[in-house]
């Protein structure tokens, strides 16, 4: 009780706040965070950390809240048993090596890839020209066919790139969480341009002042704004900005998507606001929306 007490005062937010409050509370959390590391500001020990911050997101979500089986228990019970007591070992941590150390494990791994990465393509070295994110219970067949797709309808871009980030609402396991926590840092602080989300999804970041809105373009589009009544949102009073807006169009039905293999329940196109090709992201939507 008193770590979830904990939890709600690190997120700053009131005891019993709503998934979906949290969810968007650890979303400004980590804009804010990465925005004090880009102007140099001091991040030191007065001010939460991002651990404490995503610590206190999965335990208020209640990704910590897993019985531990009766292997796991033995193993507990043995922390106060002959050789282990006598030198203080931790037998769970010692039969568990992947679990307690797989993060420095993927991190290094990581980094030696990053490296040979960066020594092959130096010399020539190709920038994505744009980003297409797939996310929530939506999912891509082929992301090859994705990209050809995109490079057919709009020429001039030579190089795109498509990031699938597909999970459903719940998470059933470690990978799953890994997913939905990857989806909140690409929507605060990643590349993404144009983005196809389920419905949960837009519902979690459409107020939070992530996506362009798209009155104007619906309107333009003749899009039935009845239809889209759902999708229209006002933003939290913490952007600065308050007003009711259409920030993502349904694109359920959309051909193009068909034909890229493209599959999902409830689907919305969304441009994110910090978008570095809206030009190209714009472009794309309307071939998309038609």
């Amino acid at each position: 009780m008193a770590q979830k007490k904990n939890a709600y005062k690190i997120l700053g937010l009131k005891e019993g706040a709503g998934k979906d409050q949290i969810s968007l509370r650890y979303t400004i959390l980590l804009k804010k965070y990465r925005s004090k590391l880009v102007r140099g500001e001091d991040t030191a020990a007065k001010d939460i950390t991002i651990e404490d911050i995503t610590k206190a997101y999965n335990t208020l979500m209640g990704y910590d809240d897993i019985e531990p089986d009766a292997e796991t228990l033995k193993l507990r019970e043995l922390k106060d048993k002959g050789i282990f007591k006598r030198f203080n070992l931790d037998p769970e941590k010692m039969s568990n090596f992947w679990t307690y150390h797989k993060m420095h494990i993927i991190f290094g791994i990581i980094a030696v890839l990053v490296v040979y990465s960066i020594i092959s393509s130096i010399v020539n070295k190709v920038e994505p020209d744009f980003t297409l994110g797939i996310v929530g219970d939506i999912y891509a067949t082929n992301s090859e066919a994705v990209v050809d797709a995109i490079e057919t309808v709009i020429p001039a871009l030579k190089e795109v790139s498509v990031m699938p980030m597909s999970v459903k609402m719940t998470a059933e396991n470690e990978f799953d969480i890994a997913i939905q926590q990857k989806i909140m840092i690409e929507m605060a602080v990643g590349d993404l341009d144009l983005v196809i989300v389920d419905k949960w999804n837009y519902d979690r970041f459409a107020d939070s002042g992530t996506f362009m809105e798209l009155s104007d373009v619906a309107k333009e589009l003749d899009i039935d704004m009845e239809a889209h009544e759902e999708l229209i949102t006002e933003l939290d009073e913490s952007v600065g900005e308050v007003g009711e807006g259409l920030y993502g169009i349904y694109v359920t039905d959309s051909e193009f998507l068909k034909e890229c293999g493209i599959i999902g329940g409830e689907m919305i196109v969304v441009i994110r606001v910090t978008a570095k090709h809206p030009e190209a992201a714009m472009e794309l939507l309307k071939i998309i929306v038609k």
